[in-house]
């Protein structure tokens, strides 16, 4: 289809209110066009504004569905909030940390929180593992301060931090900065402060 086809098509489809506002390349290309009825500029394919009813322009109305029948609201689909979002699994994983300090069972935790068994007992698992891994370096105490929180050295001089919250050796890393804190450090780990954040 050409230029002049199409315009001729489009004036005799809307009799010359809609028009094309930038050029014409196919009829497969997405064209601006401009109705003078309704005052509104939109977006549509060049072979849809002159085909099918439902796939062309209706003053203050959507296009219509693949079914051809056209629709009153622009979606028909309700947006529902994410339940797998960042927040969500912060919380998840805060309540796993709690019942597995309390000592609770890998079952009851899985009924509790409505997760699959073998994922709580992957999460257990990870959780020793990083334990180990952390005892398993040879940590020397290296500064105790006067409200006895530790901070330890590896034989390659890497430091490690003891959380207030978790009680849990990390790298240095895994620490805020912070001027006045312990040897430069925030006294809980980046995980347990998101955590606070996430409680409110």
């Amino acid at each position: 289809m050409t230029k002049l086809e199409f315009e001729a098509k489009l004036n005799e489809a809307y009799d010359g209110v809609v028009k094309l506002l930038n050029r014409y390349i196919n009829e497969r290309s997405t064209l601006c066009f401009h109705c003078s009825n309704c005052g509104v500029k939109f977006f549509n394919k060049a072979s849809y504004m002159v085909g099918k009813e439902h796939q062309r322009h209706v003053c203050n109305k959507p296009y219509g569905t693949v079914n051809g029948e056209r629709t009153y609201h622009v979606s028909t689909i309700k947006k529902t909030k994410n339940k797998n979002g960042k927040g969500y699994i912060k919380q998840i994983i805060q309540q796993l940390d709690e019942l597995i300090k309390e000592g609770v069972q890998p079952k009851s935790i899985a009924r509790q929180l409505e997760l699959n068994y073998h994922l709580v007992i992957d999460y257990i698992k990870g959780k020793e593992q990083r334990k180990e891994e952390v005892t398993a370096i040879e940590l020397t105490e290296f500064v105790v301060n006067k409200r006895g929180r530790k901070s330890f050295k590896d034989p390659t001089g890497k430091l490690y931090f003891e959380c207030n919250s978790c009680e849990e050796i990390k790298d240095s890393h895994s620490f805020q900065n912070l001027q006045i804190g312990f040897l430069g450090k925030h006294p809980d780990c980046k995980q347990c402060m998101s955590n606070k954040r996430v409680e409110g």
